[in-house]
């Protein structure tokens, strides 16, 4: 999944536009353990979070559309 984010900030940020590549995957909580430091020269920050707090981190409309979308396809309710 792709989101946008437009960004307002020229004091601090040069660009205008972040580009967010969603990547959902099936994994076992208890046999999952990524190498922190592939993590860490792929991404700029990375942290596994439930809906509700991601819901209380995103502040832009298409990622919360995006989340949206995850919960109602790929979540029982």
């Amino acid at each position: 999944m792709l989101t946008t984010t437009d960004i307002d900030n020229p004091t601090k940020q040069t660009c205008r536009l972040h580009f967010d590549i969603w990547y959902f995957i099936n994994v076992a909580k208890n046999n999952f353990n990524p190498d922190p430091l592939k993590l860490a020269e792929e991404f700029q920050s990375v942290e596994w979070m439930d809906l509700v707090k991601a819901r209380q981190l995103v502040t832009d409309k298409s990622t919360l559309s995006a989340l949206d979308f995850v919960e109602a396809n790929y979540f029982n309710n």
